[in-house]
């Protein structure tokens, strides 16, 4: 009451960056008593992070390490030119579907991937990495989740449901 509509949209944002509110859905809130989800980022992270933005400004992109590799997501224009700037600087660069098809498991390998247009992203230490949400979707994709692992996770931390079922559509997951 009597505080300006700016002033609380100002707030709230605020609260939503310090993690004590949580968007549950478009003009929804709930104060997060859940802890908030966060992908350690690594010095190779950063590294490559820091490469992708001084070579690409402005380039959508997500990175995360799994297995001993790191996966770069990027949008599916750019994959070949960065896969080029990736390889002028690193040895071990390969696209993700080709990486598949090695028998012996790879390790210390940068797997570029195509990012799905409006793919939740998260940003830690200034280094896009994946939201829960996309996590998720990613691992049904994959066929790396169960059911059970699904609910749990969603009982831990705090899941945008809408921004689940609006990633999981343009993944093609019903």
């Amino acid at each position: 009451p009597g505080m300006p509509r700016a002033s609380v949209y100002t707030r709230i944002r605020s609260l939503v960056r310090s993690g004590t509110l949580s968007c549950i859905g478009h003009g929804r809130y709930v104060a997060i008593r859940k802890p908030r989800f966060t992908v350690p980022v690594t010095t190779w992270m950063r590294e490559v992070n820091l490469f992708l933005v001084e070579n690409f400004a402005g380039i959508n992109h997500c990175i995360t390490e799994a297995a001993g590799n790191l996966i770069v997501e990027v949008p599916k224009d750019d994959i070949d030119s960065i896969m080029r700037a990736l390889k002028s600087k690193w040895q071990k660069v390969a696209r993700r579907k080709e990486a598949k098809r090695f028998l012996a498991p790879l390790e210390g390998f940068i797997l570029i991937d195509r990012l799905i247009t409006d793919a939740p992203v998260s940003v830690e230490d200034s280094c896009p990495v994946p939201s829960p949400e996309k996590m998720l979707v990613d691992s049904i994709c994959a066929h790396n989740s169960s059911q059970s692992l699904f609910q749990r996770i969603m009982e831990i931390y705090p899941v945008n449901i809408n921004r689940l079922h609006r990633y999981a559509t343009r993944r093609g997951v019903d």
